[in-house]
């Protein structure tokens, strides 16, 4: 993720600390392993976290290369293998609060939303 406005305020998190921030749990053994950053699905490496869920970026999922993915239930068959799944019903939303914990500025970016 490009950090160039928002500072960041932790150095890592653990999948224990994203299970506990979304109240999912997950039978992975892995729970200790930091997680360093966030990233989109395509640029994400090992130690950061992504999520999934437009199939516009199926072939992405299927080599991402992340250490953990936030993804809806109905997707998860499209993500690597490789990749610990937080199943989720949201996966953006679910996704913007582990980033906030990463760079809480980001919460108050002044860009407006049209609805």
């Amino acid at each position: 993720m490009n950090n160039l406005f928002f500072k960041k305020a932790k150095k890592f998190i653990t999948l224990k600390d994203v299970l506990n921030i979304l109240n999912k749990s997950n039978k992975s053994n892995t729970k200790n392993s930091k997680l360093l950053d966030v990233n989109n699905i395509k640029e994400a490496k090992s130690n950061e976290i992504t999520f999934f869920n437009n199939l516009n970026y199926e072939k992405d999922a299927k080599y991402c290369k992340a250490s953990v993915c936030i993804v809806s239930e109905n997707n998860i068959k499209y993500l690597n293998k490789n990749v610990i799944p937080v199943i989720s019903k949201n996966p953006l939303i679910d996704f913007y609060k582990i980033v906030s914990i990463f760079y809480p500025e980001s919460c108050f970016d002044n860009e407006e939303i049209n609805l």
